[in-house]
């Protein structure tokens, strides 16, 4: 069990936390990341925010379609859900362009991988 818990954890302070050669540290121990799994779950509220509409996307060109969040709070996790029917899935490219002043940049969720097929749809 030690052995499991020594490899599974990361060093969470490798300028300060004098390890050993064996990845310990006596200030940190081999545990931390055990002891946060151990930690009970806290459950953040879930934003569910969606758009439903018909959006032409012409050949050659680009389709844009915008979608307002106006949670501001940090977010732990994003799921998004796209359903497209169009002539050729393979032809074009999704992605999430957050606002200028977000802190991360633009995330492909989808880049050309349908082929021939028509519909697109996935999580």
């Amino acid at each position: 069990m030690r052995e499991v818990i020594k490899n599974a954890c990361d060093k969470i302070d490798p300028e300060g936390g004098n390890y050993d050669a064996n990845g310990h540290s006596r200030w940190y121990g081999y545990a931390r990341k055990a002891v946060e799994l151990a930690l009970p779950v806290q459950k953040r509220p879930v934003i569910a925010v969606s758009i439903r509409c018909d959006v032409t996307i012409p050949d050659l060109k680009s389709a844009q379609l915008s979608l307002s969040v106006t949670e501001d709070r940090p977010l732990k996790a994003l799921k998004a859900s796209v359903d497209i029917e169009h002539i050729r899935c393979g032809d074009f490219v999704v992605t999430l362009k957050p606002l200028p002043d977000a802190c991360i940049g633009e995330i492909v969720l989808y880049d050309r991988q349908g082929g021939a097929s028509h519909h697109l749809k996935q999580t």
